[in-house]
């Protein structure tokens, strides 16, 4: 086989005739409740993943009901989550063979949010729409989009949990067990930084950090708990009244890996040394946590499988709701030790 022939992308004859059946027949075995048998589907997806066939989107659109593209809205980015988020909804919208469509959610030129999000619905005939935090709990955009019957996916909510399919970690779970792991390397001062209060992941991250402390018979001065918004702004100003108290704490827990950095900067202000005089730990494994100094230990949420689920539900219609199931997929965190975290039981060699 020739180098052009290998590059050549292929076609959908090309599909028919590895999996023996009409072109015809690949064309309906890929539309969704298709009357195809499952012997013949199964031969056509067989033969689609062996040569990595990409349906061409337009002839997709003209031979079924779907447009085959998905919004995404947003507020405007004041960390690094929802840019990270964005880039990997991109990626699994190509894999599900979705065109993204990323818009801010805010008013523009005197027009309302709900107007231009109505816009874009007519404008482009989405699919279904995805929504993160902290539009995934704005009540006048969740029941517009119910009264415009728009199928709607959203990431990590706190409220109407029954009105549709949501994906999330535990974030209650992934604090305590990063709180565990500070004490377990000899902290017992730890101080918490927290997010935006009017989310379910901020306070599900907070209550982990004091279930945690108590589990182990530690107390929480009230000065330890600094008010944070998941900005890089707001975690520098928390660490600064952290370090002017006479009391310091020797570990902060930042609810997020900006305030984290933040936190970072702003002991470097102070002359204290990261991780020697102060452990810092975060929480997301956003971009940041990886290219700062010292790399930061945070808790990984997997922006790529919560993406990649949430398309995988849109592309299989599978965003009903019946007003009583909780339709919620938890997915896995992952603690990802760095260097911002210092050992207190390490004894120095003399």
């Amino acid at each position: 086989m020739s180098t052009s022939d290998k590059n050549k992308k292929p076609t959908i004859k090309d599909v028919a005739a590895l999996a023996g059946v009409s072109a015809m027949t690949v064309t309906r075995a890929l539309q969704p409740n298709s009357s195809i048998s499952e012997k013949t589907k199964t031969k056509v997806l067989w033969a689609v993943k062996a040569l990595n066939y990409k349906p061409n989107i337009s002839a997709r659109r003209l031979s079924s009901s779907r447009s085959y593209f998905v919004g995404l809205l947003y507020i405007k980015p004041d960390g690094s989550y929802v840019g990270e988020f964005i880039i990997d909804a991109l990626k699994a919208s190509r894999k599900h063979g979705f065109h993204l469509i990323s818009e801010e959610y805010s008013s523009s030129g005197g027009m309302s949010p709900l107007y231009l999000v109505d816009k874009l619905i007519e404008d482009t005939n989405l699919d279904a729409v995805i929504l993160i935090p902290p539009l995934c709990d704005d009540l006048e955009l969740l029941h517009h989009l119910k009264h415009k019957e728009m199928p709607f996916v959203r990431v990590s909510p706190n409220v109407e949990l029954t009105l549709s399919p949501f994906v999330c970690i535990n974030d209650y779970d992934a604090a305590y067990e990063m709180t565990q792991f500070l004490i377990n390397q000899g902290h017992t001062q730890i101080a918490f930084i927290q997010g935006a209060s009017s989310l379910k992941n901020s306070l599900s991250r907070q209550q982990g950090f004091l279930d945690a402390m108590q589990a182990n018979e530690l107390s929480v001065p009230a000065e330890f708990i600094q008010p944070g918004n998941f900005t890089y702004q707001s975690g520098f100003s928390a660490a600064h009244n952290l370090f002017e108290l006479t009391n310091r704490p020797t570990a902060i827990f930042a609810a997020n890996d900006d305030m984290a950095s933040a936190t970072i900067a702003c002991a470097h202000k102070f002359g204290i040394t990261v991780p020697d005089d102060l452990s810092v730990v975060g929480f997301d494994n956003t971009y940041i946590a990886k290219q700062m100094w010292p790399a930061l230990t945070t808790v990984e949420q997997p922006l790529d499988l919560i993406s990649d689920k949430v398309l995988e539900l849109i592309a299989h219609h599978d965003l009903s709701s019946d007003g009583e199931t909780l339709q919620k997929f938890e997915l896995p965190f992952k603690l990802i030790e760095r260097d911002s975290v210092r050992n207190l039981k390490t004894v120095p060699s003399s």
